[in-house]
């Protein structure tokens, strides 16, 4: 969970350290505490530091508790820490802030709350942030189903990425690309039926749901495949895929 909650906020925070020096053996400890993974000693010099600081230096460490509260699942204090961070002048303070307050919306299924404030937060970041930012907006607002609203936050956050890996994936989104997992391939139907009923009680017991029969064209020659689970990325189906614990593959969606 950890890690899944730090996809955004990790790097929000990284390049946090990298404008402001704290990423120096200089820096305070609090920052170097968080960079590292340690998130208990880091909300709790950063509390210490807010508490005793003034101006920006005090934002930058109520900026760190509220991320560092984030990564130890306690949202009810980095919602306290985090939401006066949105008026701060700062825009990339501000922005951090509310990426942060818009991925704890996300993970509670607040969808319009969460689109508001990612995508709030990718108008205040550039980069790389502003574009893991528009990213999550985007899939908050398709949730929503607005799908022109999610389009033109992956728009956004192509023309803001840096890296490789983060166009692919809004590319991905843009094409409107979805991942699944393939449990077989079968030539006649009744038998993909069949194993797709023979395969309902593990597929439902690691939370995919029901598996599902689509007809597919291989070389020109008709395939019944059996299919469960819908993601947004191949990385994603490939957890689950591990989860489930059988053989199967990951494969692109059929309509």
């Amino acid at each position: 969970m950890i890690a899944r909650r730090l996809m955004l906020v990790g790097t929000l925070l990284f390049v946090l350290l990298a404008t402001t020096g704290c990423a120096s053996s200089r820096g305070p400890s609090y920052a170097r505490a968080y960079n590292a993974g340690r998130y208990s000693t880091a909300f709790r010099e950063a509390t210490e530091s807010a508490a005793s600081t003034t101006g920006k230096s005090r934002e930058e460490a109520a900026l760190i508790a509220g991320l560092a509260a984030h990564a130890l699942n306690d949202d009810a204090s980095a919602i306290d820490w985090l939401t006066p961070l949105q008026r701060s002048t700062d825009r990339s303070i501000s922005g951090r802030a509310a990426a942060g307050l818009g991925l704890i919306a996300q993970e509670r299924g607040d969808q319009e709350r969460a689109a508001a404030l990612l995508s709030e937060a990718s108008l205040n970041l550039t980069g790389e942030d502003a574009a893991q930012a528009a990213l999550h907006a985007g899939d908050a607002f398709d949730a929503l189903g607005q799908k022109d609203a999610a389009r033109r936050q992956y728009q956004l956050g192509y023309t803001q990425a840096t890296t490789a890996t983060l166009q692919a994936t809004l590319t991905n989104r843009l094409n409107d690309q979805r991942w699944t997992i393939q449990l077989g391939a079968f030539a006649n139907r009744r038998n993909a039926e069949r194993a797709a009923h023979d395969f309902r009680a593990e597929t439902a017991g690691v939370g995919l749901g029901s598996p599902r029969v689509v007809q597919s064209l291989e070389g020109g020659r008709r395939l019944y495949v059996v299919q469960v689970g819908e993601f947004r990325s191949q990385t994603e189906a490939d957890t689950a895929r591990q989860r489930l614990g059988i053989s199967a593959i990951v494969a692109v969606a059929d309509d």
